[in-house]
């Protein structure tokens, strides 16, 4: 009996907790003030169903072997579950408790998920919306740059309009195209107008700037935007402080009273008469200076310097001893100022009559000169100093040089020139007359077979002389030559016609033939037409004959003599279109003809360009 009792508790207990999960929650909350048979009818409708709290485990107590058939005393306090049906009028069978929960939190959370996303995609489309959208700020007073820097980060596309406005400063930004506050697409255009700042090509009238302060010259300037107006000033005895003494206008653009806001001025303004204070000069230390720095100090402050110049045995040349104001001393513009400057040590020129050279060399080492060495014919020993150009006893500066002349002896020698030119001996004789020779030469001419001025005899040679003397020698005046004459008749060709070549082979070298060239229309082309001297007259050998020949021209082009006898050579058919009988050929080119019967050879091809009288032989 008191297993049964227990059995019967334990179903119950089942029965009443699965009643309670399958009743809806409406119809736990008809009566408020009821108290709920379970704790799950207790919680509100609106609220998550949470999991059922786990049993608490009954302590199992061992049961003897009870038959299940049994039929069980139904207490008066027990109320019968009422059965549900499912359709068709089945009876229904209730989910396990496991399995609901597990339908429910599935269901609750695809819930949650669905509204999760859409929250996320509403979330994202907004923000995508909001982040797309720039708010343009104001740009006014900003710079062009901060502008171009602020489109670039926010991603728009910046329009730059520059105007004149004299108002803005240069390079700021004057309006926008869109307020201050609005929203824009990212790639939107906004448009600035950016200050140029005012016009500098503007023209105005120049005032009278010579009766202007330097205020109202600054005031001017500032309210008309001058931009290249240089104001500097300067002491004036007679112009008033602060008036202008002076002003330059650089500009070849502008005439008359007028001038441009970008036009240089230049305008000196009067700074009063300088006072004593101003012009206080401080003395350095001159000693430390070289003379040059010296000078150029006095010049800029406008002192009167003297310098004085004295010899001293241990002050370098050049260096300061001494100044007539000391160190630091006060000075002003006038005054006179002095320095001492070191000449060195004192040298005194010594004499160096009858030295060697090797003496002379080092005594003006020693006094620091400089030495140029001569040497002459005289009456004193061979290499003793004959002349120094510096005198005794004078003193001596380092830009001075010395000259000192050597003797050569009294005796010259003279060598044997029997058989040269001349011009040999008296080459030689020009070179120790410059030594003080004082030598002369007598020349007798007479004719013979050597060559003009070949020396035949010398009196004086391979021997010893002294100055003041005369040598005596015999010169030939070569043979007498009879000029040829080297200009042939009018008329004739280069058979006969003489030209250079013709010339100098004429001559066989015994006259000297000058060629020149000039034009006359009466002679071939390279023809001699003028000689300077008669034909047959008589001249020494060596003589000069200066011979005149027409210009060459232009060159021409050899023909095709084969076959072409010595009269069609001759032809001299202008109308003939045969370029060998248009021309007399003789006239053309110096022409050896050796097969009057027809040539076939030539010994310059056919077509090659020669000059007029160039000589061709003809086989």
């Amino acid at each position: 009996m008191e297993q049964n009792e227990f059995l019967k508790s334990y179903g119950k207990k089942n029965d009443d907790a699965k009643d309670a999960a399958d009743t809806p929650a409406a119809s736990s909350s008809q009566d408020t003030g009821a108290q709920a048979p379970s704790p799950a009818s207790s919680k509100e409708p609106s609220k998550k169903v949470s999991a059922p709290k786990e049993e608490p485990k009954v302590q199992q107590k061992s049961v003897p072997d009870v038959d299940m058939n049994m039929s069980f005393k139904e207490r008066d306090s027990f109320k019968k579950t009422e059965r549900r049906y499912g359709g068709g009028g089945s009876p229904y069978t209730p989910p396990s408790r496991q399995s609901d929960y597990r339908a429910r939190t599935i269901r609750n959370m695809v819930i949650a998920s669905v509204a999760t996303i859409l929250v996320a995609v509403i979330a994202i489309m907004l923000i995508a919306n909001g982040a797309n959208k720039v708010t343009v700020q104001s740009f006014v007073g900003m710079s062009k740059n901060d502008f171009m820097l602020w489109a670039s980060e926010k991603k728009v596309n910046p329009q730059v309009e520059e105007q004149y406005n004299e108002q803005v400063e240069v390079d700021k930004v004057v309006s926008q195209s869109v307020p201050e506050g609005e929203k824009i697409k990212k790639g939107d255009f906004i448009r600035v107008v950016v200050s140029l700042g005012p016009d500098l090509k503007v023209e105005l009238p120049l005032p009278d700037l010579m009766n202007m302060s330097k205020a109202e010259i600054e005031s001017w300037a500032e309210q008309n935007f001058m931009s290249k107006v240089r104001i500097t000033s300067e002491t004036s005895e007679t112009v008033p402080t602060g008036k202008t003494i002076k002003y330059q206008i650089n500009d070849d653009t502008v005439v008359g009273n007028t001038v441009k806001r970008n036009t240089p001025i230049y305008i000196t303004v009067s700074k009063g008469p300088p006072s004593r204070t101003d012009q206080e000069i401080t003395l350095p230390e001159f000693k430390t200076m070289s003379v040059a720095e010296v000078v150029a100090f006095a010049q800029e402050k406008g002192l009167v310097l003297s310098v004085n110049e004295t010899y001293d045995d241990y002050i370098p040349r050049g260096s300061i001893i001494t100044q007539s104001q000391p160190k630091d001393a006060k000075v002003y513009p006038g005054d006179q100022i002095s320095i001492t400057v070191s000449l060195g040590k004192k040298k005194v020129m010594p004499s160096l009559k009858g030295m060697t050279k090797e003496e002379v060399m080092s005594k003006a080492g020693e006094l620091g000169l400089r030495v140029n060495l001569k040497e002459r014919y005289s009456s004193s020993s061979l290499g003793r100093m004959i002349y120094q150009s510096i005198d005794t006893d004078t003193i001596l500066t380092d830009d001075m040089s010395l000259d000192v002349t050597f003797s050569l002896g009294p005796k010259i020698a003279v060598g044997n020139y029997v058989g040269q030119h001349k011009h040999a001996l008296e080459q030689w004789l020009e070179t120790e007359n410059q030594k003080g020779a004082r030598l002369k030469i007598s020349t007798t001419y007479t004719q013979n077979a050597s060559a003009s001025g070949t020396i035949l005899q010398q009196d004086m040679k391979d021997t010893y002389t002294t100055r003041d003397k005369t040598i005596h020698i015999v010169v030939s005046s070569g043979n007498n030559i009879f000029v040829p004459d080297f200009v042939d008749e009018l008329g004739t060709d280069y058979t006969t016609a003489i030209t250079r070549e013709k010339a100098n082979a004429m001559n066989g070298g015994k006259l000297v033939l000058v060629f020149e060239e000039a034009a006359n229309s009466s002679y071939l082309p390279g023809e001699i037409w003028y000689q300077s001297v008669a034909a047959g007259k008589e001249l020494k050998e060596g003589g000069t004959v200066v011979l005149k020949y027409t210009p060459v021209g232009s060159a021409i082009a050899v023909p095709d003599f084969s076959g072409r006898t010595d009269a069609d050579i001759r032809s001299a058919d202008p109308s003939n279109a045969d370029p060998i009988l248009k021309y007399n050929w003789y006239q053309r080119l110096n022409i050896t003809n050796n097969a009057s019967a027809g040539a076939s050879s030539q010994s310059i091809a056919a077509g090659t360009m020669v000059a007029s009288g160039s000589a061709i032989e003809l086989n």
